[in-house]
């Protein structure tokens, strides 16, 4: 899984590390990925070799 969230992503991460900010009226939170523990979608379907196996070779 790439190291990119997207919109429905779940996160879970450092808060102290987190900047909340206000635009146009809507809270947002900037986390830097170095603070990013976990990221998790719920539609990931791994493609090719089972994932959890490791590499292969």
């Amino acid at each position: 899984m790439p190291m990119q969230a997207q919109e429905g992503d779940y996160c879970l991460f450092l808060k102290k590390a987190a900047v909340e900010i206000t635009f146009e009226q809507k809270n947002d939170l900037i986390v830097p990925n170095s603070a990013v523990l976990v990221l998790m979608r719920e539609d990931f379907e791994p493609d090719g070799e089972d994932w959890r196996q490791g590499p292969t070779g």
